[in-house]
C-alpha cells in the first residue's frame, strides 16, 4: 500500500512545484524548491523532527521512560537486552535477561504483552497468559532482535490515533478491530472463514473466544486481540474527538519535543485514555486505502502541510 504514499507525494509536489527524486526502492525521497531549499524524506518520516527525538519515538522502551518521567499517562514498556547478542551482552547482569523477564512478569501473573523495542505495525507483539507462554515469546523473540519490551497485558476498550502537526490535531480515528457478525446459525468458525477470509491472512484471537459459539443474529464478536491496521483492523474517522484525547496525544508530543508524529492512545475498560506508543513515521497507508474518498483527501492535506513546513 506504499504507493498510495509515493503517488501523493508525487502530487503535492507536482503542484507546488517541488523537485523530488526517489531512491532505493522509493524508501528515500529527496525534495527541493526552485530557490534551493532541501528536505528529505525517509521511509515515512519527515526532516521536520530533530533526530533525538525521532530516535527515541522508534525505542518503546524510551518513549515510555521519558513520557512516563513527565507525567504523561502511558503504558510502561521495560527493556530486557538479549544475552546472545554481543553487541549489547556486556551490559547484562550475571543473572541474565530471562528470570529479570519472569519477574516482572510475575508482578501481572504473567499476562503480559512482549514485543521487539523497536518495530511497527504488530510485527513480533505477542501475548501471554502463564509463565509458559511467556517463556515461549522469549525463545521465540530472542533470536530474532537485540532486544525486547514487556508490558502488563491491558483489557483494550478503544484504540485511537491521533496525527499531530507543530502541535495541532490534524486527525483522530479510531482502530476497529476484524469482527465477525452473526447470522444466528453458524459458529465463530465458519464465521472467520466466511467474511474473513479475503482480507485478513491470519488471526491472533482474544484468549476467550469460543470458535465454536454461534452468534445472535446481528451481533459482532471481534476476532482478533491485537488493534494493528496491518492484522486486519480497520481505520474510522472520528470527527468530533473527545477534548481529552486531543490534550493527551499534545502532552505526549510535547514531551517528546515531536514536530509531526501520530500518538496510539488507548482507552481501557475503566474509561481511562492512556498513551501506548508515539510514532515518528507518519503512516496512513491503511487510513489512505479506505473506499471513503475523504480520507485520501485529509491524508494529502496533513502530507502538503508537512512538506511545505519542511521546505521553510
Amino acid at each position: 500500500m506504499r504507493n498510495q504514499f509515493i503517488e501523493l507525494l508525487k502530487e503535492i509536489c507536482h503542484e507546488h512545484g517541488i523537485q523530488i527524486h526517489f531512491f532505493s526502492g522509493d524508501w528515500i525521497a529527496t525534495l527541493e524548491t526552485a530557490r534551493g531549499t532541501r528536505a528529505c524524506i525517509y521511509g515515512y518520516n519527515f526532516s521536520i523532527n530533530n533526530a533525538a527525538s525521532s530516535q527515541i519515538c522508534q525505542d518503546k522502551n524510551a518513549t515510555s521512560l521519558i513520557l512516563r518521567s513527565r507525567g504523561v499517562a502511558s503504558v510502561q514498556h521495560e527493556l530486557f537486552l538479549n544475552p546472545n547478542e554481543p553487541l549489547v551482552s556486556g551490559l547484562i547482569a550475571a543473572s541474565g535477561s530471562v528470570s529479570k523477564i519472569l519477574e516482572f512478569a510475575s508482578k501481572f501473573k504473567y499476562r503480559v504483552v512482549l514485543k521487539p523495542v523497536c518495530g511497527t505495525g504488530g510485527n513480533g507483539v505477542t501475548r501471554a497468559n502463564n509463565c509458559k507462554e511467556v517463556e515461549r515469546a522469549i525463545l521465540c523473540l530472542f533470536p530474532k532482535f537485540h532486544a525486547i519490551v514487556v508490558s502488563p497485558f491491558i483489557d483494550i476498550r478503544r484504540e485511537i490515533r491521533v496525527v499531530v502537526l507543530y502541535q495541532q490535531v490534524r486527525l483522530v480515528y479510531e482502530k476497529n478491530r476484524p469482527c465477525i457478525v452473526g447470522d444466528g446459525e453458524s459458529s465463530v468458525s465458519v464465521l472467520i472463514s466466511k467474511q474473513l477470509t479475503s482480507r485478513v491472512t491470519s488471526l491472533n484471537p482474544p484468549v476467550d473466544l469460543d470458535l465454536g459459539r454461534i452468534p445472535l443474529r446481528g451481533e459482532q464478536v471481534a476476532v482478533e486481540w491485537r488493534h494493528n491496521l496491518g492484522h486486519g483492523a480497520t481505520p474510522v474517522l472520528i470527527t468530533d474527538p473527545d477534548q481529552s484525547i486531543c490534550d493527551l496525544a499534545i502532552e505526549a508530543v510535547n514531551a517528546l519535543k515531536m514536530r509531526f508524529c501520530s500518538v496510539d492512545i488507548i482507552e481501557t475498560d475503566n474509561g481511562e485514555f492512556i498513551v501506548l506508543e508515539v510514532n515518528s513515521g507518519v503512516m496512513m497507508d491503511s487510513f489512505i486505502s479506505s473506499q471513503d474518498s475523504r480520507y485520501r483527501d485529509i491524508a494529502r492535506s496533513i502530507y502538503t502541510d508537512a512538506i511545505l513546513s519542511s521546505l521553510e
